[in-house]
């Protein structure tokens, strides 16, 4: 089930300001980026299973900590946090059917790891809710936080609210490859600082900024907004997609809107004829 929980009246004026503009605007003069899609996809990106992982039934305390790299199965609900500090390890997390509901910072904190996997296997469906009460001057600021590459692979659903300010924030690379995900946000709704690649049979994203965002440029690819194989909508208070670098929308139906613009590229574009429907 999705999340039941109403945003303050921001969001409904969002809605609204959203349905009288018409959601109406150009889409930037397509031109291919060279070697697109350049977001490349790795093994540890596509691995949804795993030999004997640990498993870890949720609940019993108010913060699950995971202090080493490996894969574990976790389950149950939580009204606390799951917080990883693994180093430079590769930390998979299968989440069957899990419900994480954070009274005070983000419901899934990485403040250390080499890659994070969440995986969503079949007919499952897991929940992510942070509150808006975040420690002052904290710098985490998503409800699933990470400051290393992100991935969210798998057939099940993954629902995501975030009510301080993200609802998925990493400082690195995200990627969203799971069967379906909804997201919802005070502020973006997918923030990759280094990039984000998405490619979901159903997703969802109603945010009061960014809906999909990217903000640093430099090395190949980083920056790059990649969406691919992917249906849905994505709505923005601000822009559904921004990028700091090039955009690459192949192979979709995405209805976007924003209240400033459908789209901000700072790079290059290309967008398939039919792939971000109009309306």
């Amino acid at each position: 089930m999705r999340s039941s929980k109403r945003f303050p009246k921001a969001l409904l004026i969002l809605l609204t300001a959203l349905h009288l503009c018409g959601c109406a605007s150009t889409n930037p003069t397509p031109s291919e980026p060279a070697g697109s899609p350049q977001i490349a996809l790795t093994a540890a990106d596509l691995q949804t299973t795993a030999q004997a992982p640990v498993a870890i039934a949720l609940g019993t305390e108010a913060v699950c900590s995971i202090t080493a790299g490996g894969s574990y199965l976790l389950s149950g609900s939580l009204n606390g946090s799951i917080v990883i500090d693994a180093g430079q390890q590769v930390v998979h997390l299968i989440l069957d059917n899990v419900s994480v509901s954070a009274p005070t910072g983000p419901a899934l904190e990485v403040i250390s790891a080499g890659h994070l996997i969440l995986t969503l296997p079949k007919d499952t469906e897991s929940s992510f809710r942070d509150s808006g009460k975040y420690p002052v001057n904290t710098e985490s600021d998503g409800c699933i936080y990470s400051t290393c590459d992100l991935t969210v692979n798998g057939e099940g659903a993954l629902n995501v609210s975030g009510f301080f300010k993200d609802a998925i924030h990493t400082k690195d690379t995200l990627k969203i490859l799971s069967d379906r995900c909804f997201v919802q946000a005070k502020r973006d709704g997918l923030h990759g600082n280094d990039g984000v690649a998405v490619r979901c049979r159903d997703l969802t994203v109603q945010c009061e900024r960014n809906g999909i965002y990217s903000t640093k440029t430099g090395k190949s690819a980083r920056g790059n907004v990649e969406v691919l194989d992917t249906a849905g909508s994505v709505i923005g208070g601000q822009y559904a997609i921004s990028c700091a670098a090039d955009l690459y929308v192949a192979k979709s139906d995405l209805h976007v809107a924003g209240v400033y613009d459908r789209l901000q590229v700072a790079g290059s574009s290309y967008v398939e004829e039919g792939s971000l429907p109009n309306g």
